[in-house]
């Protein structure tokens, strides 16, 4: 008798979920708990390979010599995100640098793709430390898991609740965790939103466009099998 790998029983489970109750689709923001023993896996080994090209995340928007402390706060603090709301002149600092093409980052995106089939992905790490400012990127619009390393939990994400219009702050916790939200450019579903940390931090957005909600679902789902 052929004895199936847990990601196959695991995929299987996923698949039947999502026939037989087909899930409505939430737009609000979602922490998902990581609870598939294979991309529990390849979360840990992304952590022991060469993630890291040794080049430290570089600033955006302004000049180095800048005070980071000073720059870090600008960027990310509710009062800037209130200036833009108002129309007020706002220029989006960061200070990151990306890594998908590092043997981690290209090891992490290829083993996930065949168990989640996502459309796109982008990267972004902070290290040793690191921000991006407020920002909507409703010109990537669609559905988003946010992947994140946080090694010392000295990190947060920020955003801006489309519907309550509330400026909810998720502090990161050391390891891994990951987001589900929608990214759009109507009213009901614009997510201003920003990132930092003191100590290193390491993101993937993963995209799935609007017709392929249903695999965006499903990999909602194996994730927390």
């Amino acid at each position: 008798m052929e004895m199936w790998q847990s990601s196959q029983v695991n995929e299987w489970c996923a698949l039947i979920c999502y026939t037989y109750f087909q899930p409505s689709v939430n737009t609000s923001m979602e922490n998902l708990k990581i609870k598939n023993t294979v991309i529990e896996q390849i979360c840990q080994k992304f952590t022991t390979l060469q993630y890291n090209d040794g080049e430290p995340s570089k600033p955006v928007k302004w000049e180095s010599n800048d005070d980071f402390s000073t720059a870090f706060d600008q960027a990310t603090s509710n009062q800037s995100l209130e200036d833009i709301l108002q129309g007020h002149r706002y220029i989006k600092k960061s200070c990151y640098k990306i890594f998908g093409e590092t043997p981690a980052g290209t090891y992490f995106l290829e083993q996930l793709k065949p168990l989640i089939n996502y459309d796109s992905y982008y990267t972004a790490a902070y290290w040793p430390q690191g921000f991006v400012g407020w920002h909507l990127d409703s010109d990537i619009k669609g559905y988003c898991l946010l992947w994140t390393w946080s090694a010392e939990g000295s990190g947060f994400f920020k955003y801006r609740d489309p519907i309550t219009n509330k400026i909810i702050q998720i502090d990161d916790e050391p390891g891994w965790h990951v987001k589900a939200m929608r990214l759009g450019n109507q009213d009901n579903d614009r997510l201003w939103h920003c990132a930092g940390g003191t100590g290193s931090r390491w993101s993937f957005v993963l995209m799935y466009d609007d017709d392929h909600v249903d695999l965006y679902q499903k990999a909602k789902l194996l994730i927390s099998l």
